[in-house]
């Protein structure tokens, strides 16, 4: 069983996610989806001098793809592309703080793959 701070922490982040809402002012856009569960997600970035300077999305989903979409988001800025094309799923998922089944990975790191797709 999860700790109880945890989920109220991911609670509090799915009310009031960083980041949420589609910027109009943006350089780079992707979307991805999970077929599986009918998550998807469109993540819209400004990049300037090969740093992520501002970043948005907007989602459809579960819980876990939109908090782990705002975390990740919010802790891209300010990081040059090159690194973040170098992230794995460890990343996206450690920010979430707490353990997915196998089936609620996807959820977890759809994010990255939209990003991965943007840059």
């Amino acid at each position: 069983m999860e700790d109880p701070l945890y989920q109220d922490q991911i609670l509090g982040e799915y009310r009031a996610p960083k980041n949420f809402g589609l910027r109009d002012d943006f350089t780079h856009q992707a979307k991805a989806a999970n077929p599986v569960c009918g998550d998807s997600i469109v993540v819209r970035l400004t990049i300037e001098n090969g740093i992520v300077k501002e970043t948005s999305f907007k989602n459809i989903g579960c819980v876990i793809s939109r908090v782990s979409a705002s975390l990740f988001l919010e802790f891209i800025k300010g990081r040059a592309v090159e690194d973040i094309r170098a992230f794995g799923q460890d990343i996206p998922l450690s920010l979430l703080g707490i353990s997915l089944t196998p089936g609620r990975l996807k959820c977890g790191t759809l994010v990255l793959e939209a990003v991965a797709k943007a840059l």
